[in-house]
């Protein structure tokens, strides 16, 4: 029985209207409530993972939470922010983690997840 919810195709339009609203974006990964990565889209290559990174994720994935003072983490040249997924029950989904270039970068973690909230 279908749920009438196409994955991909939303995750392409989620991917679309990411790399609208948020110009300069190199990335972004989408990880399930397990923490295993189920969308990657790079503009140019992949990002240097850290521990900091893995710990991070993890943090916010037991914690949606805690996004605000953990989901924020400088990966070389860029800034990774980890934004969590709900569903409309408030059940935990998963997160977004996107990339953006550190040079210029006068977003803040509120900013990234107001968009991710609005359009999602």
């Amino acid at each position: 029985m279908s749920s009438g919810f196409d994955k991909n195709r939303t995750i392409s339009n989620y991917a679309s209207l990411l790399r609208t609203l948020l110009p300069g974006l190199t990335g972004f990964h989408c990880y399930d409530r397990n923490g295993d990565q189920f969308c990657e889209w790079s503009a140019e290559g992949s990002a240097s993972f850290t521990p900091e990174y893995r710990e991070a994720l993890e943090k916010v994935l037991v914690d949606p939470a805690c996004a605000v003072e953990s989901g924020h983490v400088e990966l070389g040249d860029d800034t990774a922010f980890i934004v969590p997924f709900a569903a409309e029950s408030d059940s935990k989904l998963g997160v977004i983690t996107v990339f953006v270039p550190k040079a210029g970068n006068t977003l803040t973690y509120l900013e990234v997840a107001d968009l991710e909230s609005r359009y999602s």
